[in-house]
């Protein structure tokens, strides 16, 4: 606020603006002011003081050219005020400060006209000794310093007792209304040279902030010939530096240099860790950050609008890279990872099978997932005397039953570093009865294809399939056309290449001597197989038959293997397949709308579609 100006007060905290700075930076004279038809000013007062004294500004306005328009007074974030004005041609408008802001404390205000004009301010104080006042031009909005930019100016002083050539400093930030966040500038002072200490101002957007030198910069008081930059973080904002003589009061502007983008306003990382850096799922990490300059942090898959500093706790159950990114008050943002190693769960041993019914001294074979280290085994139930377990290198096993009837029970364990992994192999020693097949399959690596046949077609040639076999009730097996024609598990699974039409023959031999076979054929496919339908659109009316022909290309491929459904069903329509293969009717719903049919053939080699949409019209309304 203003202060009486009748006698020295301490601290003394009269608030004037800078206005000449923005025409020095220019390029202009350091004396001549801005004219435009948008002008910014401040900062400005009114209100009461000390020893009866009164404090006011005056806008004055003027021009070349007759002029009208509005000044707008902006104080504590909002427009406070607005008072409309015209000047003739040369004329000078004068405007004092509307009584809403009387002892509201500084204010900026902006002028708005028609035509070029130029305009400033005079705030002063009226007391019985006499009137004493400074005076401050205005600036365009263009002359606003961004974040990055910095003023200096130079002859401050922070004096708290009178004397010959002692003076007090005040420093004031205005920040624009058009301000998306709040206006920040820090506030240096320095001696010959040598930085005495550094402080802050910061205010919202559409007011003015303001502190005496020596209050926001301790150590500046005292001291005199003082050199002050302004380092604008969030704009934009207008800094200013009045100077107040101690012994009469009078007011001195401090002019600024600008100089743009003169420094980085981006925050620094100083450290960002997770802790423990290395540990098993679910493991509970801590993220701890330093930065300097930011006034928020966000962490990816974490959270935002964090402090600038400070940790988060949280679980993760895979190794996973956290980027932080730091923002400083001016947007900009600066960005470091971390990650937090997860090892991975030790492997199951999952035995395959992982159970069997066996006949007293019959044998299983299986294997156990390949690659795991140091599979260890123990008996968790042992009811068949003298049943036995064996693992080879190849973490191949073999369970032989022992003599007595009963259930074995084996527990297969993995140590890791996130600590054990078991699996049971479980053993059912019983009477022997017959032999049975219970499954006897080839199938392709992809999921989804059709059992039982190879897709065989150029440049391979040749398919891999995969035979899989379960017997009950058996002490060994045995597939022709297997290389090599070796026993195999009464339960398995074995890879074959296939380049023909292929028949397969297992033979399974059971404990009591008896033999069952199977047969496999594999069917090769050279090729996809491509349908066409006729015809492939109708417009018809509700209730409307249409017969719809399959053909496949080849012409070899079963019309029996044609599939269809419905991908959208508007009239509640019927279809269906006649007694002709590849022969379908369909009948339009009761309802108006659209249908659409996928019709498909699949085989080993893919599967093809082709469609029939059709648009149906109700009776009393058919297709033109």
């Amino acid at each position: 606020m203003f202060v009486d100006r009748t006698r020295f007060v301490t601290p003394a905290v009269v608030l004037l603006g800078s206005l000449l700075m923005a025409g020095a930076a220019m390029g202009e004279s350091p004396r001549s002011l801005a004219e435009s038809t948008e002008l910014w000013g401040g900062p400005a007062a009114r209100g009461a003081g000390q020893a009866g004294a009164r404090f006011d500004s005056i806008i004055y306005i003027t021009g070349s050219v007759a002029a009208s328009g509005v000044v707008e007074f902006y104080q504590g974030g909002q427009m406070a005020a607005s008072t409309p004005f015209s000047t003739v041609p040369r004329g000078v408008t004068q405007l004092s400060t509307p009584a809403a802001l009387d002892g509201k404390g500084t204010y900026l205000f902006k002028v708005r006209a028609d035509q070029p004009v130029s305009a400033w301010s005079e705030t002063y104080n009226d007391s019985p000794n006499g009137r004493y006042s400074v005076s401050l031009g205005t600036f365009r909005s263009s002359d606003f310093l961004d974040p990055g930019d910095e003023a200096n100016g130079g002859g401050a002083a922070a004096h708290t007792t009178a004397g010959d050539g002692k003076a007090r400093t005040n420093v004031v930030l205005l920040c624009s209304p058009a301000a998306s966040q709040n206006c920040v500038a820090d506030v240096s002072a320095y001696e010959s040279g040598r930085l005495i200490g550094t402080g802050r101002l910061e205010t919202v957007a559409g007011s003015a902030a303001q502190n005496s030198l020596a209050s926001l910069i301790p150590g500046a008081a005292e001291k005199s010939g003082l050199s002050i930059r302004f380092a604008i973080l969030s704009g934009p904002a207008q800094p200013t530096i009045v100077r107040n003589d101690n012994e009469n009061s009078d007011g001195t502007i401090v002019f600024l240099t600008v100089t743009r983008s003169a420094f980085s306003t981006a925050p620094v990382i100083n450290s960002f860790t997770a802790d423990p850096a290395v540990g098993c799922a679910p493991q509970e990490v801590t993220l701890t950050w330093s930065t300097t300059g930011a006034v928020r942090v966000n962490i990816s898959g974490v959270a935002s609008d964090l402090p600038a500093s400070g940790s988060y706790k949280l679980a993760v159950n895979k190794t996973t890279e956290f980027l932080l990114r730091a923002f400083a008050a001016s947007g900009e943002s600066s960005t470091r990872p971390v990650t937090a190693n997860v090892q991975p769960a030790t492997p199951v041993p999952a035995p395959q099978p992982s159970s069997e019914t066996v006949n007293p001294g019959g044998e299983v074979r299986g294997y156990l997932p390949s690659g795991l280290p140091n599979v260890t085994w123990e008996f968790a139930q042992q009811q068949s005397q003298g049943s036995k377990f064996v693992i080879d290198s190849n973490n191949y096993f073999t369970y032989t039953a022992g003599t007595t009837l009963g259930k074995d029970i084996i527990r297969l364990t993995v140590n890791g570093p996130c600590g054990p992994a078991t699996a049971l192999f479980t053993a059912v020693v019983q009477e022997p009865g017959e032999p049975a097949i219970l499954e006897f399959y080839a199938e392709r690596a992809l999921p989804g294809n059709p059992l039982n046949r190879a897709c065989v077609q150029p440049p391979e040639n040749q398919d891999d399939l995969v035979l899989h076999w379960r017997t009950q009730n058996v002490r060994i097996v045995t597939i022709t056309n297997t290389d090599p024609i070796a026993p195999l598990p009464v339960t398995g699974q074995w890879s074959i290449t296939v380049t023909d039409p292929i028949t397969y023959t297992l033979t399974a031999v059971g404990i009591d001597g008896t033999t069952k076979k199977q047969d496999l054929n594999v069917i090769v496919d050279r090729g996809p197989v491509y349908t066409t339908i006729t015809p492939t659109t109708a417009d018809v009316v509700s209730g409307t038959t249409v017969m719809i022909q399959a053909t496949l290309t080849p012409s070899s491929a079963p019309l029996t293997g044609v599939g269809w459904y419905f991908r959208e069903n508007q009239t509640r329509a019927g279809f269906e397949l006649t007694n002709t293969p590849g022969l379908f009717r369909y009948i339009a719903g009761p309802d108006a709308g659209r249908d659409w049919i996928q019709f498909g053939f699949r085989n080993a080699c893919g599967i093809s579609f082709t469609d029939f949409r059709s648009n149906v019209s109700p009776i009393n309304n058919p297709p033109k």
